[in-house]
């Protein structure tokens, strides 16, 4: 499956910025696109004010109407709770994402 993952994980992209006297960013992106031949999907992560961010770029025409939204719902669900509790790390891993026997 042609995915990549853009990383740009690290220091907080804003602090980052501030901190070395430039500005801070000016509102919110309002687009965010990359274009790489022969990618289905890219998934891209960040530390923006302190939180985590992300999102997907997607190709929709290559998949099944609403899948790709589908899961990035799901991936969300699963994504967000760790950021948000410590506890969620241990949690145990819901039953249909859970490796076949």
């Amino acid at each position: 499956m042609p995915v990549v993952f853009t990383s740009l994980l690290g220091p907080d992209i804003d602090a980052l910025v501030h901190r070395n006297g430039g500005a801070v960013m000016l509102g919110e992106p309002c687009h965010l696109y990359t274009e790489t031949p022969q990618v289905w999907l890219d998934h891209q992560a960040m530390i923006r004010n302190n939180s985590l961010e992300y999102n997907w770029i997607v190709i929709t025409e290559l998949f099944p109407d609403g899948l790709p939204e589908a899961m990035f719902e799901a991936y969300g669900a699963l994504l967000d709770p760790l950021g948000a509790d410590a506890t969620s790390w241990e949690a145990p891993v819901p039953d249909d994402l859970a490796p076949a026997e």
